[in-house]
């Protein structure tokens, strides 16, 4: 249990600090790409810093702090993209519903049968929290649906240091620290969505805040 709370805290403070510097950023002027090649390099001066502290709590710390910046930097970059924002206080109550989760996963693994078999809980938990996903996207019209998305792959990973085993308090917030490099798929995820909208983009509305990148059916046809 008292991993369980370290965890929690830890991924909450996470996320509630990404949204801080996602809202704060605001302020600038800055483009999606510079935004996204900030957050990027500040990862990568994270990781670098990582490598050094092994599992010195305070180092640990520092590099956990620095990549929750640079997952704000992403999570700007992706407003500024898809040309809308949320309110601080819509950024915070997402952070506080992906800790949710968190906590969801951990009361249902107490059940002796999911306990039992707890490698296909887990898979079938990540499933089930996916279909659940697209279903709201499909059936509500938001502007923080896909932050949700992109703190659940986080939140995943901080899931993933809760099931590992850990020897202390340093070897948990070290696994933590680890697991917030998960900012990096995040990161992918939104470069590709980018360098993939200079097509024509087909607002799906009604389904979130997803677009989807097509084709031009008439250039195809009179190539």
């Amino acid at each position: 249990m008292r991993k369980t709370v370290l965890v929690s805290a830890m991924s909450l403070a996470f996320l509630v600090l990404t949204s801080c510097v996602g809202y704060v950023l605001r302020a600038t002027k800055l483009n999606a790409t510079t935004l996204l090649i900030g957050g990027a390099v500040i990862l990568v001066v994270s990781a670098i810093m990582a490598i050094f502290v092994k599992k010195n709590i305070a180092g640990n710390v520092l590099c956990f702090i620095v990549s929750a910046v640079a997952l704000g930097f992403c999570i700007r970059a992706w407003y500024v993209f898809r040309g809308f924002d949320n309110s601080l206080w819509v950024m915070l109550a997402v952070s506080l519903a992906s800790v949710a989760q968190l906590w969801l996963f951990y009361g249902l693994s107490r059940i002796p049968a999911l306990q039992k078999h707890f490698a296909l809980y887990f898979w079938l938990f990540l499933l089930l929290s996916v279909v659940a996903y697209v279903l709201v996207m499909a059936f509500t019209v938001t502007t923080y649906v896909s932050t949700f998305g992109y703190y659940m792959i986080v939140q995943t990973a901080f899931i993933f240091a809760l099931c590992s085993f850990c020897k202390d308090t340093a070897d948990t917030v070290r696994r933590m620290t680890v697991a917030s490099y998960s900012v990096l798929i995040v990161a992918v995820i939104m470069a590709i969505v980018m360098i993939s909208g200079d097509g024509a983009d087909l607002d799906l509305s009604g389904v979130g805040d997803i677009a989807v990148d097509v084709p031009d059916v008439r250039k195809r046809n009179k190539k």
